[in-house]
């Protein structure tokens, strides 16, 4: 499910890639915090955006979930900011 320049497969994965942060991959550190969910979201979405930019989300040997867990695991501090 990797991007292609097409401006509906960034936003398709945008959204994906806020579920998957928010229900699986994060999902204990934030419900650890007690955030609600705007902020949940805002955290998230924040992330992706900078995951859009990273060498993890580049790296075609990837699955898409597979590179957000690493980027996630090699740039955790984004999480725990908040």
């Amino acid at each position: 499910m990797k991007s292609t320049n097409c401006e509906y497969d960034v936003q398709d994965n945008q959204a994906y890639g806020v579920m998957v942060l928010a229900y699986d991959i994060l999902h204990d550190t934030f419900d650890s915090k007690d955030l609600e969910c705007d902020i949940v979201y805002n955290i998230c979405n924040d992330i992706m955006r900078k995951f859009f930019k990273s060498d993890e989300y580049n790296d075609f040997n990837l699955s898409f979930y597979d590179a957000l867990t690493i980027f996630v695991e090699n740039h955790c501090h984004y999480a725990e900011e908040y």
